[in-house]
């Protein structure tokens, strides 16, 4: 689903979808202000962290017959399931093998550059994990750059507990029991859900 927020005026919108050249998906579809929702709908070949299938999205905005915007975006395409104790990611267990990642700095201390993550990124393939943690909030590009090597990333919630710990060593892990925390946790949680959930 491709959820598509306009600010004002009715518009025409055409979503078309490419593998490497093949256009596997043409849609046309009328939208008004506010929020509207389309879908990408057939037989398309899963994503996966072994083989990380993606396809090239066109979406473009048409105003009295002219194009007044393209937004293109990559999109792989998955399912998740949980059965009693066990993830099926694409209707196969799921298993993660994973390292924490540092994403500011490199080896010398100075910034990462888009270099040093692709470089980090093909390291932790080569041997053999599939997913990453950054101990740090990351960008869209970062996720990008994790998408194309077949990454999965578990990101950080932001719900930080470590300075409880001079007070009170065990209120520390008391906090997520705590009512007055569950809304604040709740709302993390689903932004967080919500920001990465198609990444």
């Amino acid at each position: 689903d491709l959820d598509l927020a306009f600010m004002s005026d009715e518009a025409v919108v055409k979503v078309e979808m490419f593998d490497g050249d093949k256009k596997v998906f043409d849609k046309r579809a009328e939208v008004e202000s506010g929020l509207n929702r389309t879908g990408i709908v057939g037989r398309f070949e899963g994503y996966s962290a072994e083989k990380p299938v993606l396809y090239d999205v066109l979406v473009k905005v048409y105003k009295n017959n002219f194009l007044a915007e393209c937004t293109r975006i990559k999109v792989g395409f998955n399912n998740l399931a949980i059965i009693g104790d066990v993830a099926y990611y694409n209707d196969s267990p799921l298993k993660l093998r994973g390292v924490t990642y540092n994403p500011v700095y490199n080896e010398l201390g100075e910034l990462l550059t888009e270099q040093d993550i692709k470089r980090d990124f093909a390291l932790i393939k080569e041997y053999g994990f599939d997913t990453i943690q950054p101990l740090h909030e990351v960008s869209a590009e970062f996720m990008r750059y994790a998408e194309e090597f077949g990454l999965f990333v578990i990101p950080r919630l932001g719900v930080n507990t470590k300075g409880l710990e001079k007070i009170n060593e065990k209120k520390r892990n008391a906090v997520v029991a705590e009512p007055s925390f569950e809304e604040l946790i709740k709302n993390v949680v689903m932004y967080s859900f919500g920001r990465d959930r198609n990444l």
